[in-house]
């Protein structure tokens, strides 16, 4: 079969379509049938190792039905005192290499990739620079030589090895060049990303949604107000543009921005919280961000397609389980410890479930429960001629606040009222009290700027102030709110004691809702007792 590099080089780009975006014309019967086949073949590669006898048990299933009537519902905790020192020889096959989470609960997630599921690994993300940059079904704006930024950390990262997986795949063009990149520190890649991109441009990025809205302000503020700007003898072009784009800028009195300089054909990026930044994505770099569903414990399970709405999952990445929502959200002893799980020719639209991924190609994981929250807004994409369903990431599990019909809260919802409230903040998370009964909410929350009469008015003069869309954050007079403002310079002393501690700040990732009394004391306990100083009062 042709490599794609080969498709690419010899200018085939239907076949190349066919290759990485096939998957779109699938009929619901025929995804489902490359889902148990390849489920069958997983079974065959696993059920002889020690692990999988561990998780399966040691009769191997011998249909679909067997697997899910009688392997348990995983989490990494049942894979933890394996994969924590990568022990090898409990696996089906030797790993082609090891990957981590970005350690979102201040602790890594050992991941060990097979040459097949690695190779899988680079084959969605082939993928996502396709549909990415496409325009309409059959478009491929993916060419040889691209130059491709890879805003993430390195290896053992996930975003580090498939950088070095991509490159070799289709020799693309790495900024930063992948020979230094790994030993560039955060600030030094960001500073050659940026000499790079002035120098010679950029077709496609890879980044966090809130690095990227953070490297835009700073291109751009480097184009406005900076000492130099880069004009270059080995780019004669791209000088002109400037020289033209400044003139023109000048006479309509509006900043010059990262997309005048260059405009990237697509930009991809991995984490949840993109919507919040897309708005600042587009405006600095001119294109909107082209979301995908990525794990590192599963790789790439969902792309939109090139209209980048919602999300269509790929039959290739791993068998898919869906857990109904009244079965994960029911609380206190009546919550099922097994609960029952659906194939995804049984979801209903409108609905939300519990992700559960069966690894394929001999890696370790079994009806592992991600912990991710999705919802299925269509079944078919008619515009589109996509006949699978289609969805939206809605949240982690456990960043919901859920108590009864009275409140249920996530993450995205929070951080949507917060946009809506106005707060310039640095950045927040929100912890769930009990008291006798009694539910309160505590945000701490710090401050870009100073609140002013007029904002402290807004937050604590009314309940309806902070709003989720048209409804009110709280509507329920029993659930008060507590507020704490917290210093500034708080979560960047955090966030350097992360680093130092060996965390890559191009893929940490704090967590917002209700995180650890641990996660609490080290944000505030070096700041003197900030909390009795900072807290203002509650409503």
């Amino acid at each position: 079969m042709l490599s794609s590099e080969s498709l690419l080089h010899n200018g085939d780009k239907q076949t190349l379509w066919r290759k990485y975006c096939g998957f779109l014309d699938f009929s619901l019967e025929e995804f489902m049938a490359i889902q148990k086949q390849l489920l069958l073949e997983q079974i065959e590669l696993v059920s002889g190792s020690p692990l999988g006898k561990k998780i399966m048990g040691e009769s191997k299933p011998s249909s679909i039905e067997e697997f899910r009537s009688f392997v348990p519902l995983t989490t990494y905790q049942d894979y933890l005192p394996y994969l924590e020192e990568k022990r090898e020889d409990v696996l089906s096959e030797k790993p082609v290499c090891w990957v981590h989470t970005s350690g979102r609960d201040g602790n890594f997630k050992w991941v060990p990739y097979t040459l097949r599921g690695y190779h899988r690994l680079i084959d969605s993300l082939v993928s996502t620079l396709i549909l990415a940059s496409a325009k309409k079904k059959g478009d491929v704006r993916l060419e040889k030589r691209a130059r491709i930024m890879f805003h993430l950390p390195p290896r053992p990262y996930l975003g580090g090895q498939f950088a070095f997986g991509l490159s070799q795949r289709i020799a693309c063009q790495p900024i930063p060049p992948l020979e230094t990149f790994e030993r560039m520190s955060f600030e030094e890649r960001i500073k050659e990303e940026l000499a790079l991109v002035k120098r010679h441009g950029v077709d496609f990025i890879f980044s966090l949604p809130s690095n990227l809205a953070d490297m835009g302000a700073n291109f751009a503020d480097q184009l406005n107000h900076g000492s130099s700007i880069p004009f270059s003898i080995f780019s004669p072009r791209r000088d002109l543009r400037l020289a033209q784009t400044k003139l023109s800028t000048k006479i309509k009195d509006k900043p010059i921005l990262p997309h005048h300089w260059c405009c990237p054909r697509g930009i991809i990026c991995i984490g949840a919280d993109s919507s919040f930044y897309r708005e600042e994505i587009s405006y600095y770099w001119g294109n909107t961000p082209y979301d995908i569903y990525l794990a590192a414990e599963t790789g790439c399970l969902a792309f939109p397609s090139w209209e980048g709405a919602t999300m269509t999952f790929t039959p290739f990445s791993g068998f898919l389980e869906f857990i109904p929502e009244e079965e994960w959200s029911k609380g206190g002893e009546t919550k099922p410890s097994d609960p029952t799980t659906l194939l995804l020719n049984e979801l209903e639209v409108s609905k939300r479930y519990e992700l559960v991924v069966t690894n394929l190609y001999g890696m370790p994981f079994l009806r592992y429960r991600l912990g991710d929250v999705i919802k299925v807004v269509a079944l078919k994409n008619e515009e589109a001629r996509v006949s699978l369903p289609e969805l939206l990431f809605e949240s982690r599990i456990n960043d919901i606040i859920n108590k009864g019909s009275s409140l249920e809260l996530s993450e995205k919802k929070l951080w949507q009222a917060l946009l809506n409230s106005g707060l310039r903040y640095q950045d927040w998370f929100v912890v769930s009290q009990e008291s006798s009964g009694n539910t309160t909410l505590h945000l701490y929350v710090e401050l870009r700027n100073d609140l002013g009469k007029e904002m402290e008015q807004l937050i604590f003069g009314s309940r309806t102030a902070i709003e989720v869309g048209a409804k009110p954050l709280l509507d329920e007079p029993d659930i008060p709110l507590k507020v704490t403002i917290l210093p500034r310079g708080t979560f960047r002393r955090y966030y350097e004691q992360k680093q130092a501690a060996g965390f890559d700040p191009a893929c940490f990732k704090p967590v917002h809702i209700n995180p650890t009394d641990s996660f609490i004391h080290h944000l505030i306990s070096p700041n003197g007792g900030s909390e009795a100083q900072g807290k203002i009062r509650g409503i």
